[in-house]
C-alpha cells in the first residue's frame, strides 16, 4: 500500500506546524497583525522551503510590516 503523502509532502506540513506554534507563541511584534501560513514548498531535494504568509490588520505603514 503506497504512502498517501509524499515524504516531501509531510515535510512541508510540519513545517507550516512548527513555524505557526513558534509565530504564535513567540512572536510579540505589535506592527504584525493577524498572520498566516498559507503554503509551504520544499524543494525537490528537500534543502530549501518557500513558505508563503499573508498578514492582516497591524499598526503603522504596510512597507514596515514585510517581513
Amino acid at each position: 500500500m503506497p504512502n498517501e503523502f509524499s515524504r516531501k509532502d509531510r515535510l512541508a506540513a510540519q513545517i507550516q506546524k512548527e513555524l505557526s506554534a513558534i509565530i504564535s507563541t513567540q512572536l510579540k511584534d505589535p506592527r504584525v497583525g493577524m498572520l498566516t501560513l498559507s503554503e509551504v514548498v520544499v524543494s525537490p531535494d528537500m534543502s530549501h522551503a518557500k513558505v508563503y504568509y499573508t498578514i492582516f490588520g497591524g499598526h503603522g505603514d504596510p512597507e514596515e510590516t514585510k517581513l
